[in-house]
Order: C-alpha cells, then structure tokens, then sequence
C-alpha cells in the first residue's frame, strides 16, 4: 500500500476513497469556495463526461491565477467562471485539452498571460504564441514563473 503525505487534504469533485487509502483526506466540494486563504475552487464544472474544478489563486493588486488540470468543461468556461467568482484573471496556466481558437481568444480576452501546457496540444502554444505574443508564456514540467510576472 502506498501512504503518502499522512493526512494532507485533497479537494475533489466526487467521491474518492481511493485517496483516503493513500493516506489522504479527500474533502468532496461541489460549489465554488475558498479551501485557503486566497485560494478558491471554481466548483464542480462537467464536460466530456468528466467532473473536474479548477484552482483559483487570488494575487493581491493583479487579479487571479488560474490553475487548470486538463480543462474537460472548456477552458473558456473556467476563465469565465473564474472571472465571475473574482474578477479579473491574470495568468491562466495548465492544460487547456486541445482547444479551439475561439476558447483560446476567449482566454487571451479575459487573461493577462495564457501559458497551456501538456494536453493543449502544439497547436494551441503555435496559435498563443503568434497570435497573442505578449500574453503568451511557454511552459513545461519544472517551469518556475516568479510572479507578478512582466
């Protein structure tokens, strides 16, 4: 059995008791709140027959970062809740799932910075990079961004 960090709790979407067995306290958070200080989930968002949240990060005087896994619900979806839940977003970064241009200028509308990374796909970096150079930021395993950012 694998036990790891004894006890660290983990916000999930959906009931997970594979996680409790790795040692970890899975708390099960449906709608948007704050799970540290500054620190929110957008709530649970579906999409592809996934159920997933997304982090939100609130950075004092800059809007919020927004954490994304792999962006099933869209990842224009989750800029815009996000911006709903705390306004204006600064940097978006994770896996945005191979989106379309359009959810790509909906993020780059909404973000100071747009940096995908692993399941965007090359396209979507190509697209960010030339069409939105300024906000664009190249991001992979091992990346260190030191924030505010510019």
């Amino acid at each position: 059995m694998v036990r790891l960090g004894g006890g660290l709790t983990v916000y999930v979407p959906e009931v997970d008791n594979v996680l409790r067995r790795w040692g970890l306290n899975p708390v099960t958070v449906g709608d948007s709140r704050e799970v540290l200080e500054d620190a929110f989930t957008t709530g649970v968002m579906s999409g592809m027959g996934v159920y997933e949240h997304s982090l939100i990060i609130r950075l004092s005087g800059y809007g919020s970062i927004v954490v994304v896994g792999c962006s099933h619900p869209g990842i224009d979806n989750i800029v815009r809740r996000s911006r709903e839940l705390l306004g204006d977003v600064y940097l978006v970064i994770g896996g945005f799932h191979g989106p379309s241009r359009q959810q790509l200028d909906v993020v780059a509308k909404y973000s100071r910075y747009v940096c995908p990374a692993h399941c965007s796909g090359d396209e979507a970096r190509r697209y960010v990079s030339v069409a939105y150079r300024d906000k664009y930021c190249d991001v992979k395993t091992g990346t260190v961004i030191n924030l505010p950012m510019g």
